[in-house]
């Protein structure tokens, strides 16, 4: 290589020598000095094997094998904000607008949506999610299901919820600086939140994919705990709170005959979003839901 590397003449491009240039004159000019460098013409480069990508080379295979190909997927954070004012203070890990422009009448939502698998259940799961939070229940993954007289004791404002377009997400990168996700159904809906599993083969992270961003203004009165006045509550209508995770990290829709396929989830919970590759090679299926709003 270094007899190969010694027969081609190699210089700098033009752009570099022309950058080069301006830098040595804005130099001299500053200095006060005759510019003698400017013209001295290309420098000579040679092969440098002292960089990462050389470093990397012998493992681009297996990276290609378990990755696939760059064109896949890219390592830029999912969505960043794209205006300043959009983001949010570093202690508030997740945003959401203070916005009620967007109501839905639950009674008349379900109505309309009758017989579609995604919302059965939905008030009582909604309720049970709300208490579960209000009265400081460790999220396991798994909600508790409360009395009627529990579900009755929660107010929810004129039974009305407010949607949301976006949610924004603040966390830390592996360099210690601070990004921000911005969560949206309808383009950057998928997310990753700490596994609850106990079992020895668990998979550390669940994932789930957002399927409405809502909130609601709710009171409880009950008999060992009551809250001062109506409060906001922000949550996500999720269908499962993780996809069944199989390895080498392969996700899949939980089919929606299982109990827990939707439900909801406190924002936050949330790690940050996630950009998941299809599996192009299994094709599209409508095995895992039936024709639904979703």
């Amino acid at each position: 290589m270094k007899t190969t590397c010694e027969y081609y003449d190699t210089c700098e491009l033009p752009q570099e020598t022309a950058v080069q240039g301006h830098c040595t004159a804005a130099k001299a000019a500053k200095e006060g000095t005759l510019n003698s460098a400017a013209s001295s013409g290309p420098k000579h480069k040679c092969l440098n094997l002292q960089t990462y990508k050389f470093h990397a080379l012998g493992d681009y295979l297996n990276t290609i094998c378990q990755c696939g190909t760059t064109d896949n997927y890219m390592t830029q954070p999912v969505n960043p904000p794209r205006q300043k004012h959009d983001r949010t203070l570093p202690s508030h890990h997740y945003h959401i607008a203070e916005s009620s422009q967007m109501p839905v009448d639950i009674p008349s939502w379900l109505n309309s949506l009758a017989g579609d698998r995604a919302i059965q259940d939905f008030f009582d799961h909604l309720k049970d999610h709300l208490l579960e939070r209000i009265l400081g229940v460790d999220y396991t993954g798994n909600v508790p299901i409360f009395l009627d007289g529990d579900r009755d004791n929660l107010i929810i404002s004129q039974n009305v919820m407010y949607k949301h377009q976006t949610l924004h997400v603040n966390y830390t990168i592996y360099d210690l600086h601070w990004e921000q996700d911005m969560i949206n159904p309808h383009t950057h809906a998928d997310i990753m939140l700490l596994s609850h599993e106990t079992d020895n083969l668990h998979h550390p992270y669940w994932y789930a994919h957002v399927i409405r961003i809502f909130h609601v203004n709710v009171q409880y009165y009950g008999d060992n705990h009551s809250s001062d006045g109506m409060q906001q509550m922000n949550m996500l209508f999720t269908w499962g709170s993780g996809f069944a995770a199989r390895w080498p990290y392969w996700v899949g829709f939980i089919p929606e005959d299982d109990p827990d396929t939707f439900g909801f989830l406190d924002p936050d919970l949330i790690i940050h979003g996630v950009h998941l590759i299809p599996a192009f090679s299994l094709r599209q299926t409508a095995e895992y839901l039936g024709p639904s709003f979703i």
